[in-house]
């Protein structure tokens, strides 16, 4: 894959992923797990799979959110999917838990980046989990606005003190590049405001110049 091409993305969720098998219809979805890998949490991230069953395992409701997706989402593509009548009505999730960073690094040398160096600062927001192109910050705002939420740095992007987003995805940089291919695993390392870090590494890639 051509490092131009590469977008790495993360998803999150109210319960940690082994939680689900609890659910009683939740061993499918470990099952299509393991037969489809990464590429489920693209297209069928956990908090997806649980809108679907009976007890949806949701957090409750922020009312103050709530209004604001109303206002922001409702002459869009889609809305807020609580008390609102409409003739297509979409899933929308959001997150209670406000991000102070996000580390990036890799397992090889990236740019001139040696392993486990930051890689932060090469990546942009490319786009969101479908229905979900927008950013609930701290003070519960929420702002729709492709020209601030998209294509932004990194940096830009905690500037907002963002509630953990849903789904997102990131592509490096025009002019980050690679002089030989690389095989990497990409760790990302999420940071809320309470101090509380959680970390997961991607399946691993290669990337050619």
């Amino acid at each position: 894959m051509k490092i131009r091409d590469f977008m790495l993305g993360f998803t999150t969720c109210n319960v940690d992923f082994k939680d689900i098998k609890k659910h009683p219809d939740g061993e499918g979805y470990q099952e299509a797990y393991k037969k489809y890998g990464e590429s489920l949490l693209v297209d069928f991230p956990p908090f997806i799979a649980l809108s679907t069953k009976p007890d949806k395992m949701a957090d409750k409701e922020d009312p103050v959110i709530e209004t604001r997706l109303k206002q922001q989402l409702e002459n869009r593509y889609t809305r807020a999917v609580y008390d609102m009548p409409a003739a297509y009505l979409v899933y929308v999730d959001y997150r209670l838990t406000w991000l102070k960073d996000i580390k990036i690094t890799s397992s090889a040398e990236i740019a001139e980046r040696a392993p486990g160096q930051s890689l932060t600062d090469l990546f942009v927001v490319e786009d969101y989990f479908r229905h979900h192109a927008f950013i609930v910050t701290s003070n519960k705002n929420v702002i729709t606005d492709d020209k601030k939420i998209v294509g932004i740095s990194l940096s830009q992007y905690l500037s907002y003190k963002p509630m953990a987003p849903a789904g997102i995805y990131l592509r490096f940089k025009d002019n980050v590049s690679v002089s030989a291919p690389v095989t990497a695993q990409f760790t990302i390392e999420l940071v809320t405001g309470e101090d509380k870090s959680i970390k997961t590494t991607a399946a691993a890639v290669k990337l050619a110049p």
